[in-house]
This record gives structure tokens, sequence and C-alpha cells, in this order.
């Protein structure tokens, strides 16, 4: 209609109370109020994991994904050493993966030394 309608007005129109509007505008920028953090959570995860951060939304979302695989009780999977489990999410797992080199130089280790660790994590999940 060609103008921002205020919270007033939209209670008025839904036939909801001033403050259910202004909770649910809140609700849908991100904001958490610190009762949502007080709140018991189906999941295991504790609420300051969900706070917005500077952090992008996909890159959040993989790391989440990637720990989730990491803890899911798979027997390779929970023996990953740093270094591996370095390799395997930014070499092996990666959209963009790094090359050797830069692996190595990440982890302040011969490319060779990071080749054969990526052979190691290769095996590991063969055997899986």
């Amino acid at each position: 209609m060609g103008f921002d309608p205020g919270p007033k007005l939209l209670a008025s129109t839904l036939d909801v109370r001033k403050s259910e509007v202004a909770e649910m505008d809140q609700r849908l920028e991100g904001g958490i109020s610190p009762s949502t953090l007080r709140s018991p959570r189906m999941d295991d995860r504790p609420t300051w994991r969900h706070l917005p951060g500077t952090e992008a939304l996909e890159e959040r979302v993989a790391d989440d994904h990637f720990r989730e695989i990491l803890s899911r009780g798979s027997r390779p999977f929970r023996q990953l050493k740093d270094k591996e489990a370095f390799l395997l999410k930014n070499r092996l797992l990666a959209e963009d993966p790094l090359t050797l080199q830069a692996v190595g130089d990440e982890l302040k280790i011969s490319r060779e030394r990071a080749r054969q660790i990526e052979k190691r994590v290769l095996t590991k999940l063969k055997a899986y």
C-alpha cells in the first residue's frame, strides 16, 4: 500500500496486542530475548550456538553439520586427530578444496606429510 505499518496499526488489523506484534517482529529480525536464552531446548546444543554472529550462515551450518558427522558415534570419525579432521574438512569434503601445499602451510607440515595424512584418512573412511 506504499507505507510501512507500525506495530499499533498491525496490532489493530490483526486483532492482537501491540506487545505480541513487537515480539514477533523481534523474532523475525533474529533478536533473542533473555527469556529465550533460559528456555529449554529439544536438542542438547546450547542456545548461545544459535545467536546471530559475524560468521556467514552457510559457514555456521556447514560447521555444525561437520561437527555432527564427527560426533555421530562412528569409530573412524571419533578417532580422527586434529590434522586428520582439518584435512577431511578442508580438502576431502570441501566444495573448494585446499591444495596439499596450502594444507601443509596451514598445519605447518610438508606437502608430502599432508599427502600421507590424507591417505591415512581415506584408508579409515574406506574401512568404515
